[in-house]
């Protein structure tokens, strides 16, 4: 019985995904999409069984046994399924929005997901990996947003070309489980879109601003910390834009005086202490234990401390791990995605003088990505969750690379460009 149930589901879903307008209108064939649809569901079945059976169950079992809690809540107690959302049950209240522990805003995660798994405990008979069919139909949404912003981005490029960075095995694997990641990927997604869409445009609907609104609401909820980065880069693009200035200008006067006040401003105001803020999430990581853990020196909330370990934390949050820092099939397989990361760099480097971007959106994206990277490699001492962390933003980095290593367009393309970025424009509505 149960499979057939998830037979009836994984087909049921496939055939709603080509019914909906946002799918059917993406540009991708429809064979392509349930094949991805299908190749999600197999890493978030394998997602599951890994982590039953080597990882002693992990953060997505206790959401699937939270879920069935809040299972039983829903049907017998409405009201508290709803309320206990907005329970605090620690001393602090509503405080300590950035804290890595003793906070309601840290353990909203472990409160939100396993409340979605309880609604859907109630049409897949609680089972683990009928669930999995039922929300990866939900998270294809991040992974076609992405391909419908690199397909704008990128005009020049041919389309086959914007699915690799989205094949990524890590990319894969961290976003189709029943985690954290693959919310993140449509949080991402919907504000970058938006991004693009007012830079492009200067238009924004409701609709529009309800799902930038939705992004961050999402990124708050699962991992409220990327609102610094995503802050930083999001003020950059708006003086850029703005001022009409050029990108290199914009973002490097915008970063250069937030790193300053990063530094300054907790000398008069100590609640905005956000050099000890990373360096507290360090030590929070550093308390853990675990098979790829790897050197890393104290971090000190100085600046000095800083900048004298921004070049391997560079390294580590966009790189490792290394071929030498294998030990197991995970890491070496992760090992070969450094490699190619560490290629298309140096190759988009290569192109860089030729092809500097004037595209305020394509900066927003690289100092996105180069700021968590950063955040990454200064706070996380584990390879394992270097390379989860990270995975939610491998295929913007690619984009980025490939805006850099594409072929300039003759004329005859610039026009054929223009009028298929119009007509991509008009279909995102």
């Amino acid at each position: 019985m149960t499979f057939l149930l998830f037979c009836f589901y994984l087909t049921g879903c496939t055939l709603l995904l080509w019914r909906i307008p946002f799918f059917r209108n993406s540009g991708i064939p429809l064979p392509h999409l349930a094949g991805y649809y299908w190749l999600k569901v197999t890493c978030g079945l394998f997602y599951g069984f890994y982590f039953r059976k080597w990882e002693k169950g992990g953060d997505t079992w206790s959401y699937h046994r939270d879920g069935l809690v809040e299972t039983g809540m829903l049907r017998n107690d409405p009201l508290s399924f709803v309320s206990t959302l907005f329970e605090t049950g620690n001393a602090a209240g509503y405080g300590g929005f950035f804290s890595t522990r003793h906070s309601w805003w840290n353990n909203l995660d472990a409160n939100t997901i396993p409340k979605l798994l309880g609604i859907c405990n109630l049409f897949t008979g609680s089972n683990y990996y009928i669930n999995v069919v039922l929300v990866n139909a939900l998270l294809l949404t991040g992974p076609i947003l992405l391909y419908r912003l690199g397909r704008n981005l990128l005009p020049q490029v041919p389309a086959y070309l914007i699915y690799p960075p989205l094949l990524l095995p890590s990319f894969l694997f961290w976003t189709s489980g029943i985690h954290k990641e693959g919310f993140l990927v449509i949080a991402l997604a919907l504000i970058l879109y938006t991004v693009w869409k007012w830079e492009n445009t200067r238009k924004l609907s409701l609709q529009t601003l309800g799902a930038f609104a939705t992004g961050l609401l999402v990124v708050i909820a699962l991992r409220n910390f990327l609102l610094l980065p995503i802050g930083a880069a999001l003020l950059g693009w708006a003086i850029t834009v703005r001022f009409r200035l050029k990108p290199a200008i914009g973002f490097g006067a915008t970063l250069l005086v937030l790193a300053l006040l990063f530094f300054i401003v907790p000398r008069f105001i100590p609640a905005l202490n956000f050099p000890e803020l990373l360096a507290d999430r360090q030590v929070a990581f550093l308390n853990k234990h675990g098979a790829s853990r790897i050197d890393m020196a104290v971090l000190e909330p100085t600046a000095a401390a800083y900048l004298q370990q921004l070049p391997r934390a560079l390294a580590i949050g966009l790189f490792r791990p290394f071929p030498s820092d294998s030990y197991n099939w995970g890491t070496a397989l992760a090992a070969m995605e450094g490699l190619l990361l560490v290629a298309a760099t140096l190759w988009a480097a290569a192109c860089m003088r030729k092809r500097v971007s004037q595209t305020p959106t394509i900066w927003f994206i690289a100092i996105l990505v180069l700021l968590i990277a950063l955040i990454i490699g200064y706070t996380i001492p584990f390879l394992g969750a270097v390379v989860r962390y990270r995975s939610i933003v491998l295929p913007l980095y690619l984009f980025c690379c490939l805006y850099l290593i594409r072929k300039k367009p003759t004329g005859k393309q610039q026009a054929t460009n223009a009028r298929r970025l119009g007509e991509l424009a008009g279909s995102s509505h």
